[in-house]
């Protein structure tokens, strides 16, 4: 499989879905599947980050919403960030996810790494200890 997918955070609260080299619709899914394999051990709020810089979709465009209607989404993601220099595939995954997720609150698109850590820097941040 062309994704990896793990925890970033050591409050386990952030998944990085990291999609390198070719990949295709199906890798997707199955990476989207992955992620909720890890959530379910996990009663937090996720943010999931689904990372494709410096990777290619290799599959045809026709196949994008083919299986979306199978996937069992959980209550735990909060919100979903999109990292893609990318710009059409950026449009096709926000609308995707959108479908996919329906009850997520917030759906992120960023252009570069920089963009989206920011953007949920304070998921990732520890709380202070007194």
């Amino acid at each position: 499989m062309s994704v990896t997918v793990d925890w970033m955070d050591g409050r386990y609260s952030v998944i990085h879905a990291n999609f390198v080299d070719h990949w295709n619709w199906s890798e997707l899914y199955s990476a989207l599947d992955a992620c909720h394999v890890l959530m379910a051990s996990n009663h937090n709020q996720i943010t999931l980050i689904l990372d494709f810089i410096g990777s290619n979709k290799v599959s045809a465009t026709s196949a994008l919403f083919a299986a979306k209607d199978s996937i069992v989404t959980p209550d735990a993601i909060e919100r979903i960030v999109i990292i893609t220099d990318d710009r059409p595939l950026r449009k096709k995954m926000v609308k995707l996810m959108g479908e996919i997720y329906t009850n997520v609150e917030e759906i992120i698109a960023t252009k570069s790494h920089q963009e989206a850590f920011e953007s949920v820097r304070s998921t990732m941040e520890m709380q202070a200890i007194h």
